[in-house]
């Protein structure tokens, strides 16, 4: 497929990068929470002020990276200080304080490496509870499994997993860990949340141009670059072996017994990109079923991918 690109200085919507930072900022000192300057949260959120007053308010910074991965950082990191704000709203706010000395740690957004850190696992537990928190019911952070709530009058637990490898039997085992989880829960049914965005190529999504210093590339046609992360997510669910991942979530062959509880398992590709000068975090969610699909499991699906594509507007002024 044809990369079709603009080259520029401008965007088309107003940014708000930098309220989000300095809202954060005051969300972690009011849990005694300093940021050390050297550390990678503090840079993406200094980033983020930076990047507004580039691109909104028209000021020269001198950036020492490339514009494309500054992007891909502040777009995450607002996807996620959004959801933390729409969360709080709903009434998670303690459970999410409980959360925030995650952020003291190792980097929680996704470099174009793929490297597995223990943050960007966490990162994930904290953005869905954020995100289930906003369509249902006493909400709130486990052990095992990750999160569990109410939904549509149904006690749910929920199992948030991190892929990094592409080798289908290393999936599975991860994916199986989670529904185990589910198995010993008190939850009534339950599914595995699967972030797979580390698998996903991303130099397509922000790729490297030859452009003027100070300038990035921008999508002209934003269904298109929807559509080849549709396609892309679709190709990585689908290499796996969803008969052996199946057979294995509804059997325990160690202790010969049926697992009754976990019914889908949702995949999750988030990927940040420009695309109609817009700085967007595209969500492709894909599913996977166990059992017979109950008419709640449905709902929820959609739910969730109603709040991720509410987020992508989001305002927190």
């Amino acid at each position: 497929m044809a990369v079709q690109v603009n080259s520029t200085k401008k965007l088309t919507i107003p940014l708000n990068f930098d309220l989000e930072a300095e809202y954060f900022e005051d969300l972690l000192s009011d849990n005694s929470i300093i940021l050390h300057p050297n550390s990678a949260q503090y840079k993406i959120l200094h980033q983020m002020k930076l990047f507004t007053r580039a691109f909104r308010d028209g000021d020269k910074i001198s950036f020492n990276e490339d514009l494309n991965i500054i992007a891909s950082r502040v777009i995450q990191m607002s996807f996620l200080i959004r959801a933390i704000h729409l969360a709080s709203s709903h009434g998670f706010k303690s459970e999410i304080e409980s959360k925030l000395n995650l952020f003291k740690g190792s980097s929680v957004i996704d470099e174009p490496s793929g490297v597995r850190t223990r943050g960007i696992d966490k990162k994930w537990e904290l953005l869905s509870g954020c995100m289930v928190s906003a369509i249902s019911e006493d909400s709130r952070f486990d052990e095992h499994p990750d999160i569990r709530c109410t939904f549509n009058s149904v006690d749910l637990g929920l199992a948030c997993k991190v892929l990094y490898t592409k080798q289908s039997d290393k999936q599975i085992n991860r994916i199986i860990e989670g529904a185990k989880q589910i198995e010993k829960s008190s939850a009534e049914y339950g599914s595995v949340l699967v972030y797979i965005s580390n698998l996903i190529d991303r130099s397509y999504y922000l790729p490297k141009y030859p452009r003027k210093h100070g300038e990035f590339t921008s999508f002209k046609n934003a269904n298109t670059v929807m559509q080849h992360l549709r396609n892309e997510a679709s190709s990585i669910v689908n290499n796996i072996n969803q008969k052996n991942l199946a057979e294995r979530i509804r059997y325990d062959a160690n202790l010969k017994t049926e697992r009754l509880k976990t019914r889908a398992v949702f995949f999750i590709a988030q990927i940040p990109t420009i695309a109609e000068l817009n700085p967007t975090l595209l969500t492709s969610p894909h599913m996977i079923r166990v059992r017979n699909i109950l008419s709640f499991e449905m709902d929820f699906v959609d739910k969730f991918n109603e709040v991720g594509l509410f987020l992508q507007s989001y305002s927190i002024s």
